[in-house]
């Protein structure tokens, strides 16, 4: 099993392979809620993007991890992340996690579209 950096389509949402032109979009999501505030997850503050982005890019190195920024496609805005976790291409195996989403984009068609 090869994991690739490929952007995934869905129905109104895109998943980009995270990447540094990301990060100002993905400040803002992770603002719009104080994500990094929520006790039930782990969510970066928006000032530690760049250790964020540089443990995604170690992880994919490793074989590990492939993160995503998530898109909204009608507005082109980044409104969270997600991530492929513990990826065991010898089982072809992996989670999907690692996810925050803007408040303002919570309990809409994002979360499910891009699972």
């Amino acid at each position: 099993m090869h994991i690739e950096k490929t952007p995934l389509h869905g129905n109104g949402v895109r998943l980009e392979p995270l990447s540094e032109q990301h990060l100002s979009g993905l400040a803002e999501a992770i603002r719009d809620g104080d994500l990094w505030l929520l006790p039930v997850t782990i969510v970066p503050h928006p000032n530690d993007l760049p250790a964020f982005l540089e443990n995604a890019e170690t992880q994919f190195r490793n074989g590990k991890e492939l993160a995503f920024a998530t898109i909204d496609e009608s507005s082109g805005k980044v409104v969270g992340s997600t991530r492929f976790r513990n990826i065991e291409a010898a089982h072809k195996r992996v989670e999907i996690g690692f996810t925050f989403i803007a408040q303002s984009w919570q309990r809409s068609h994002i979360n499910t579209e891009a699972k």
